[in-house]
């Protein structure tokens, strides 16, 4: 049948519609948004006294078209563990299709030493809070970590009804931008910066992430631990890759189908083909402490920064040999290339920054900031010699327009917040700074305000996918799509 409606008013027994049927249509029509809604009662928040007892707060939740509300908090007692072990306990938004039911549970997961959580049925939950249960010495200590899987907000043809931070971020919508904010792709409406994903359920630190933007693969080091997660689709799923044996991986780079990522604690890099499934251990220096920075030239020739140190490979990583040293820095943390040989560093202990004329054998000082014990989050060649250099200590963004050799006095975009990224964008640059992200229409002379992301913490990465997605990574590892547009 090429054309389906309803709900009619049935008239002696003509119009009757399943479950299954109405679950359809409404999953539909709620352009396929599942999750907990973020602004509704206390959005099941997870609280706990220390005790062994956790309380849900109240919410209203979807999913495949199913509707879920708690109008009172619940509470839950854990059971103690075994003196000497621990334990991962979740708690889930979970369809009972056999009883016909959509009920708050806990997962009990099993003890260990080292346990691990149960694994939530990807049909049937809706991720809340994972709870460790620790009972190693002593008292039982209790510790909450927040897994909320929240709905994307959903926009109608006039505004915005159910925002992730009423008044702040998204207000009323001209029907024209409702529509644009609309059309997306994989049944998901990409919105004005709407939450998507979460990367890691942990707050783990992000110490690095790479975009590429031809598959929309996103990798994401941890500066933690060794673990790196990869998404195929732009943030909304993920997979943590393992086989790196290092202890903070802090640098991660591609060329082609060359992968490369490196960390520290033994400094060492390594390569993958297979975009990080498997790793192969191409190279540990014998001296220095941590690889701060990968950076691909080209197919074949990559240089490395550890400590203050720079090394270069010209057959895909699996060899390098030391280029030069900077020696007014202890630890250099970021790098850019020019093009022509032309180099730029910052050092983290001094902000200096540095530019190399021969390919990083030597260097000389053309900037001091001075803002000590500060990295250069972002550097980033427009073209045609403009270079964007953004600080994390003091917010300031500093400007050269002769490939490094002089630069202004700086600005400051969004009190003193530090910088995460650069899109190109046509004749549009866009920069992210704090919470926010900004604009300029002259290469990076003057800036205006584009979006907000008041439901944010800080974002860390800003990336356009081959979608024309722009993508945000805050520090808490959750994923926001949309469309920058000026306010």
């Amino acid at each position: 049948m090429a054309e389906e409606s309803g709900f009619f008013t049935g008239v002696a027994g003509d119009r009757k519609y399943t479950a299954q049927f109405i679950n359809e249509k409404l999953y539909e029509a709620m352009q396929r948004a599942d999750g907990i809604l973020a602004n509704s009662d206390e959005a099941f928040m997870v609280t706990s006294d220390g005790s062994l007892t956790v309380t849900v707060g109240t919410g209203v939740a979807m999913k495949g078209g199913i509707f879920y509300r708690n109008t009172a908090p619940l509470a839950f007692s854990l059971d103690t563990p075994t003196l000497g072990m621990k334990r991962f306990d979740r708690i889930a938004i979970r369809i009972d299709r056999y009883r016909r039911t959509m009920m708050t549970t806990v997962l009990k997961g099993e003890e260990a030493g080292e346990p691990v959580a149960p694994a939530y049925v990807s049909d049937d939950d809706i991720a809340v809070e994972k709870i460790l249960i620790d009972h190693s010495v002593g008292p039982v200590i209790v510790t909450l970590t927040d897994e909320r899987q929240m709905r994307p907000v959903f926009i109608t043809n006039n505004n915005s009804i159910d925002t992730l931070a009423e008044g702040q971020t998204y207000g009323r919508l001209l029907k024209a931008k409702a529509d644009a904010l609309n059309a997306g792709q994989a049944g998901i409406s990409f919105r004005h910066f709407a939450y998507t994903a979460k990367a890691w359920p942990e707050n783990d630190y992000i110490a690095c992430t790479h975009f590429v933007a031809s598959s929309n693969l996103w990798l994401i080091g941890s500066g933690r631990t060794n673990k790196i997660a990869k998404s195929y689709n732009s943030g909304i799923s993920w997979e943590e890759l393992a086989g790196l044996d290092v202890e903070y991986i802090e640098s991660i780079t591609n060329s082609g189908n060359t992968l490369l990522a490196a960390g520290g604690m033994p400094p060492r890099i390594y390569r993958s083909y297979n975009s990080g499934l498997t790793w192969t251990l191409l190279f540990e220096f014998v001296s220095g402490e941590i690889v701060k920075v990968i950076k691909a030239l080209d197919s074949l020739n990559f240089l490395a920064v550890c400590d203050n140190k720079i090394y270069a490979s010209s057959d895909a990583g699996v060899s390098w040999t030391l280029r030069g040293t900077i020696t007014g820095d202890s630890q250099i943390v970021s790098l850019e290339s020019l093009g022509g040989g032309v180099l730029l560093a910052n050092g983290y202990a001094t902000g200096i920054l540095w530019r190399s004329t021969d390919n990083g054998a030597t260097w000389t000082m053309v900037k001091n900031p001075n803002a000590v014990e500060s990295k250069a989050q972002i550097m980033k060649h427009l073209g045609d010699g403009i270079v964007l250099v953004g600080l994390d200590l003091n917010g300031m963004l500093l400007r050269s327009t002769d490939y490094g050799l002089t630069w202004d006095t700086g600005t400051i975009l969004e009190n003193n917040e530090s910088y995460c990224g650069i899109i190109i964008d046509g004749e549009k640059v866009y920069i992210g700074a704090g919470k926010s992200i900004y604009m300029s229409a002259d290469k990076g002379m003057t800036w205006s305000l584009s979006t907000s992301l008041a439901s944010s913490t800080n974002i860390e990465s800003l990336v356009k996918d081959k979608n024309n997605i722009f993508c945000t990574l805050d520090e808490t590892a959750c994923i926001f799509w949309g469309y920058p547009i000026e306010a």
